[in-house]
Formats: C-alpha cells, sequence, structure tokens
C-alpha cells in the first residue's frame, strides 16, 4: 500500500474549452465544493435535525512559482494574469483538472478568474495565487491521461535520443501560437 501524492494533478485552462494550455509552476492546489445546506426539519425526525442541499458552489486555489522560458511568462499564467481587472467573459477561464497517473479523478469547469502576487519579500522566490470561482456546473470528466490526450507541452528544447543515428541534431519547439520554422519553409524562402 502506498500514499497518494498531492503533487498528482494537472490543471490546464482554457479560452474556448477546448483548446488547453497546462498551468506550470504549481506549489499548492486545493479544489472546494461548497453545498448550500438549508433546513429540513419535520415532526417524523422524532426531534433529529435533518438538511438538504439546495445548491453548490465550487472553486479552485492555486499557488504556482512565476515560470519564465525563452525570455517569456508561462502561457497558462499569463492567460490567467490577463483576466484581472476585467469584466464579462474577459475574466473568465474554463479550468479543468486531473491525475496525471491516470486515476479517474477529474473535473472541469468554467469560472471567474482570480490573479494576486503571494509572496513580495525581497529574498523570495516570485509566487502568484490564482483562484478560479466556479460560474455554473463543475462536471466530473474522463481523465484526458486514459483517453489518450496527452497534456500539452511548453516550449522546450528538444534533443533526439542515440536510436536516431544523429542524423539530426536538437531543435527548439516554439511557444504556442508562433509558426514553427521547418525545412521547407526554409527552403523555399532561399531559393
Amino acid at each position: 500500500m502506498t500514499i497518494a501524492l498531492a503533487r498528482r494533478f494537472k490543471v490546464e485552462i482554457s479560452q474556448d474549452g477546448t483548446t488547453w494550455k497546462p498551468l506550470n509552476g504549481l506549489t499548492d492546489f486545493n479544489p472546494k465544493f461548497d453545498p448550500t445546506l438549508q433546513d429540513a426539519n419535520d415532526y417524523e425526525n422524532n426531534g433529529w435535525g435533518s438538511k438538504e442541499i439546495t445548491m453548490l458552489a465550487w472553486s479552485l486555489e492555486c499557488k504556482a512559482n512565476r515560470l519564465i522560458t525563452a525570455n517569456r511568462f508561462d502561457e497558462g499564467q499569463e492567460l490567467c494574469r490577463k483576466c484581472v481587472g476585467k469584466f464579462g467573459e474577459d475574466a473568465r477561464l474554463y479550468v479543468r483538472w486531473y491525475d496525471r497517473n491516470g486515476m479517474p479523478e477529474a473535473h472541469q469547469g468554467r469560472a471567474i478568474v482570480g490573479y494576486t502576487q503571494s509572496k513580495t519579500g525581497v529574498a523570495d522566490l516570485e509566487e502568484v495565487s490564482i483562484t478560479f470561482t466556479g460560474d455554473g456546473p463543475c462536471e466530473e470528466i474522463d481523465n484526458p491521461v486514459t483517453l489518450g490526450q496527452p497534456a500539452p507541452s511548453t516550449p522546450q528544447t528538444e534533443h533526439l535520443t542515440p536510436e536516431d543515428n544523429g542524423t539530426s541534431t536538437g531543435y527548439t519547439v516554439p511557444p504556442l501560437g508562433e509558426p514553427a520554422d521547418d525545412a521547407s519553409s526554409s527552403t523555399a524562402s532561399a531559393e
């Protein structure tokens, strides 16, 4: 028997609910489901109190180190930061979280985003607190890992393995939203 680790969860965000970006640098993750309870007492309870859930609310509180890759902040964190001071649709994102090891725990919903700095001391690493306050239902979903949908990657330098026979050198994966330079486009421009 082993004990599950808190860091097993992956958080992703989306503007449209279909294209997901990882929220990287997480140091704390705390989903909450808060029921509204109303008294449901009657004479048949023999003096015992009774309650009924009449509404549900949810939220997700995260803390994350402020990551920089290739002179850019983490793309997921930036989407959250850009919701600050906005109204309506611009203040909301879709968020989903799931067990990165494929266990069945996975949820998704739409939320109003809060974003504040949580460490501000001169010797601190920059850390932000991101709160997703549910706007509507938070639904259980199939874990994207078990559906064979790999989590999006972050910009990084990838290197080929020795099995590639050394025919290529390493290359840099461009940040999302930027066109990739491939051999065909560079050949076409050279002609």
